[in-house]
């Protein structure tokens, strides 16, 4: 059985929770010491302050593959650059309401995430794409999303 765990990124969304160096150090611990090899962490972007900790956890657990979850916005990959990461995973909104959170529209979502995901394989030992609300996206927007990762993935 192979287990991924997001408590690092879940957790921290968590209004009023803020997890400090050792606390992170703790559950990643305690994870490893359950057999957990993948943990998710937050983007580098979304917690600057937390970019130390991600360098002191990759140092301490070489065991552990640290997966980093990241917005499609190219900034956020170049700090996952930065943060020494070799695995990504790119979470894409795809209904209206999320999408106004970033401010951009179905057509150019679509188009960024072709580029972005390209731009990330070249750089990435590993990249996964994920879709965000999708219950409240467009049908027509989730066949795009579709239509767009088999044209990356057929070359």
């Amino acid at each position: 059985m192979y287990l991924l765990d997001t408590t690092l990124r879940d957790g921290e969304q968590t209004p009023g929770v803020c997890f400090m160096r050792h606390d992170k150090m703790a559950i990643v611990d305690y994870l490893t010491r359950l057999g957990v090899r993948e943990i998710e962490l937050r983007s580098p972007v979304l917690d600057p302050e937390g970019f130390d900790d991600w360098m002191a956890l990759q140092n301490t657990y070489s065991s552990v593959d640290f997966l980093c979850w990241c917005r499609t916005r190219k900034e956020d990959l170049e700090q996952a650059l930065r943060a020494r990461v070799s695995r990504l995973h790119m979470a894409l909104p795809l209904s209206d309401i999320q999408l106004s959170t970033i401010h951009m529209d179905g057509d150019r979502a679509l188009e960024s995430i072709y580029s972005l995901v390209q731009w990330a394989q070249s750089r990435f030992e590993f990249v996964s794409v994920g879709a965000q609300d999708v219950g409240r996206a467009p049908p027509e927007r989730l066949l795009g999303f579709a239509d767009c990762l088999w044209l990356i993935v057929t070359g």
